[in-house]
């Protein structure tokens, strides 16, 4: 069943996503570094301009002369630069995003079936001598498809080296990871469809301020009822009521990203959290959710 040559296509196979899961870690950590510089000098500009402000005031009337740039407008100009270094980095990412999406729907896992056994009751298989699939393409593997990391389905523990499974057999447990490949191949499928019309959700959501403050509000704290969106947006109840169930509506957005739960109140869907995601890397964190999140709260 095995021969060198199968063995040589896996082992290229399995390179190639590797290195593209390289190449996407290293330009998200390339954005986190230009967010955390524009974060630095958004607080440096946030001190400095009432005074520089008052600087230019003094200029103009001591001196009657116009200061063409301070040090405030400085900054400013640099936080634009890095704005646009930031959405740069967002469309490279982006497009790794799709392209590993479209590498695991047919990603050969070096798996050897030969290898199954039990070990301090687990049922191991270990990855093909030579050929493995790195902790770094297991870790994207988990954030593109939404899984948490260590990567775990259902019975079945995934790493670098061996896959662990709970089972009462080896067929048993050959079934179950049957079963996790199959879950990751049809979980990157959903993504790669849902990904092509986030961007769409995403703008419309933002262009109505009610719908984005709802949004954001069921971020932020999860699950609401409309008398609680009401006392947050200063809206009367009714109102609340009906702009929230507006979004669960499949009739004016396909897939909803809102639904009502049977107490009343509302929250995201899972469609509505991967919107929310890809909000947040277009729009950015608003500030009274970094503070949460500062408090371990779990955006999405």
């Amino acid at each position: 069943m095995k021969t060198e040559e199968i063995i040589q296509e896996i082992r290229k196979d399995v390179e190639s996503f590797n290195n593209l899961c390289k190449e996407y870690l290293k330009i998200k950590q390339d954005i986190e570094n230009t967010k955390a510089k524009k974060a630095v000098l958004e607080k440096k500009l946030h001190q400095l301009k009432p005074l520089d402000q008052r600087k230019k005031e003094l200029l103009r009337e001591a001196w009657r002369v116009e200061t063409k740039e301070t040090q405030a407008d400085m900054i400013t100009r640099e936080i634009s630069q890095l704005n646009e270094r930031i959405q740069e980095l967002q469309k490279q990412k982006d497009v790794l995003q799709e392209r590993i999406l479209e590498a695991i729907i047919d990603l050969r896992f070096p798996l050897d079936p030969d290898s199954i056994k039990m070990e301090e009751n687990y049922y191991c298989i270990s990855s093909v001598e030579g050929v493995s699939l790195t902790s770094e393409a297991y870790n994207v593997i988990s954030e593109v498809l939404d899984f948490d990391f260590p990567l775990k389905i259902n019975k079945v523990t995934l790493g670098p080296d061996v896959w662990k499974v709970r089972a009462k057999s080896q067929e048993e447990a050959l079934e179950e990871i049957i079963n996790a490949i199959r879950t990751i191949r049809e979980q990157a499928k959903f993504r790669k469809k849902v990904f092509s019309e986030l961007d769409a959700f995403c703008k419309r959501i933002h262009r109505s301020e009610r719908y984005r403050q709802i949004m954001l509000l069921l971020v932020s704290h999860r699950r609401l009822l409309p008398k609680e969106v009401a006392a947050k947006m200063g809206l009367r109840e009714r109102v609340a009521y009906d702009a929230c169930y507006n979004l669960t509506r499949s009739s004016l957005w396909n897939p909803p990203p809102v639904k009502r739960e049977r107490d009343g109140s509302f929250t995201l869907t899972t469609f509505g959290n991967l919107v929310m995601q890809r909000y947040m890397e277009l729009y950015g964190v608003p500030s009274e959710l970094k503070e949460k999140s500062k408090k371990q709260v779990k955006l999405g």
